[in-house]
């Protein structure tokens, strides 16, 4: 389980889906994630709101043939709630198709609109200060 902020995603590095609708990318706050990224869409059918605290649970699931990470809202997180949750700092644990890796860092993790090479320069820029959530 984690925490995370979403706030979507204004970079041109990323793609609008079939309905127009650009990704929001989650700030990990607290505990271990392995995708922080929502298509927007459902981002909106599931009522959530940007720059709110979210408990979240990430799963694996096949898509096209492809394991894929995904990412499960469990419940909104009060800050009184935020602080007393021991899950630890925050990790992103993601896995490449070589070697598994973990970053101890906000970054963000890949989701079935992007390919791996976009997650990268995602991921980099982000690193960089552009299109930062925060």
């Amino acid at each position: 389980m984690f925490v995370a902020k979403f706030n979507q995603v204004t970079s041109s590095k990323f793609k609008p889906n079939s309905k127009g609708q650009m990704p929001y990318i989650g700030t990990v706050m607290k505990g271990v994630c392995t995708s922080s990224i929502i298509d927007g869409t459902m981002f909106q059918l599931e009522g959530l709101k940007a720059g709110q605290l979210y408990a979240c649970e990430n799963y694996t699931e096949m898509y096209k043939g492809k394991l894929q990470q995904r990412i499960s809202v469990v419940c909104p997180v009060s800050i009184i709630e935020y602080n007393a949750l021991d899950l630890g700092p925050a990790v992103l644990a993601y896995k490449s198709s070589e070697k598994a890796d973990v970053v101890e860092d906000d970054d963000v993790s890949s989701d079935d609109e992007l390919t791996e090479d976009e997650t990268k320069e995602a991921l980099n820029a982000e690193a960089e200060g552009d299109d930062a959530p925060f």
